[in-house]
């Protein structure tokens, strides 16, 4: 599966990420119900328009979520409560 990185940062956001612009990568950091920031974090490339497969399954990994989960957070099925309670039920949150 291939997702448009808009796509992908957009869901991020809606989703409690904060993005951070860096030099060559957008960083998303997942903010705690206090507004600090987790471990939990990934990054964009500035210069890509697409991530294929293999780049989504590595920001899956660093998202701390099984394939489906990310999938559902890239199409909004997963809600950020949803997505909480996700990182709650970890310890990760």
């Amino acid at each position: 599966m291939i997702y448009k990185t808009r796509k992908i940062a957009s869901a991020l956001k809606r989703k409690g990420f904060e993005e951070d612009l860096g030099d060559d990568h957008k960083n998303y950091y997942y903010l705690d119900s206090g507004g600090r920031r987790t471990e939990i974090q990934t990054k964009i490339s500035h210069g890509l328009h697409e991530y294929d497969e293999s780049l989504l399954s590595s920001m899956q990994k660093q998202l701390h979520l099984d394939k489906q989960q990310f999938r559902d957070l890239i199409e909004c099925s997963l809600t950020k409560g949803m997505l909480v309670n996700i990182y709650s039920d970890s310890g990760k949150n």
